[in-house]
């Protein structure tokens, strides 16, 4: 069996070389791909990848972590077109390319739990400056995310449209939409879920480094304990990885202190999650996990 690992770094990150290991563990050839350098032809009718000048050999299962900073439409579409026509060939593709395209946008992916019912706070986006304006004065306290981001970088509490107005000055002169979310307030954590198929991995809380700090990712300081899942914690796991057409995922939750019927609200799922702080709290193993999941996958 073939599986190569997808990730635009030329150095494989941690959680990549973890996957690729796992690969190698289960007696599997172990391909690391990156994405500026796969190539694909017509030929008589036929596909054929290329990676660096050297044709690509079959592939069982793809896992894509990341695309890579993409700095134009043109780029974007010829990579998410490359890893399409793999899953159209036939190979396996982990996430799903659609499903992590729909993830990396924030306000889509919650667009769509909200329509399958999942309780997610609520959120603007925007290009109207006086509608932000609005809104954000019913929200009081709110958040400014950039719209595809990760580990917490970029994001604003404010309770001040007045600050929002010159960001939205700025924002509007760079192209950039206005993404808008009512604050939380939350127990000083929030709950990091992985599920991997129809398992839960292993959930923590990430606990805010002190009283004043409201970001609780693990790369703003947070402190990963392990967390206590009741079943409408599970449920709720199981249903968005369901809605968003996920084999696995991190998904990101907050107990929301001030709304008694939806105390559980989803605010971020990511498709290819880091895992540093679920392994230190609780142990585990994800990318062996991963990777037993992705070959029973490939065997069906």
């Amino acid at each position: 069996m073939r599986i190569a690992v997808v990730h635009e770094a030329a150095h494989p990150p941690t959680s990549s070389i973890e996957i690729l290991y796992a690969i190698k563990d289960k007696g599997a050839e172990a391909l690391y791909l990156r994405p500026s350098r796969i190539s694909c032809s017509i030929v008589d009718g036929d596909i054929k990848f290329f990676y660096g000048m050297k044709e690509l050999p079959s592939i069982d299962a793809i896992i894509v972590r990341s695309l890579g900073f993409i700095t134009s439409l043109e780029q974007f579409v010829k990579r998410y077109a490359l890893i399409k026509l793999f899953e159209l060939k036939g190979t396996l593709i982990v996430n799903p390319i659609d499903s992590m395209i729909i993830c990396r946008d924030k306000f889509l992916s919650l667009s769509i739990l909200a329509m399958k019912g999942i309780p997610v706070p609520e959120t603007l986006i925007t290009e109207v400056v006086p509608l932000a304006m609005a809104q954000s004065k019913k929200f009081g306290t709110f958040v400014l995310k950039p719209v595809v981001g990760s580990l917490g970088l970029g994001s604003l509490k404010l309770n001040d449209t007045d600050i929002l107005f010159n960001i939205a000055k700025l924002y509007t002169m760079l192209n950039q939409p206005l993404y808008i979310q009512r604050y939380v307030r939350k127990p000083g954590r929030d709950i990091r879920v992985l599920v991997i198929g129809d398992e839960i991995v292993g959930a923590i809380y990430r606990v805010a480094p002190s009283s004043d700090a409201w970001k609780t990712n693990i790369a703003q300081g947070a402190r990963p304990e392990p967390a206590k899942l009741d079943s409408e914690l599970e449920e709720l796991s199981f249903k968005v990885v369901e809605a968003l057409k996920l084999y696995y995922a991190g998904i990101d939750i907050v107990e929301d202190l001030e709304d008694e019927k939806h105390r559980y609200k989803v605010i971020e799922v990511n498709a290819s999650p880091l895992w540093s702080g679920l392994k230190r709290a609780l142990g585990v193993n994800p990318a062996k996990e991963l990777i037993e999941y992705v070959f029973k996958l490939v065997k069906q």
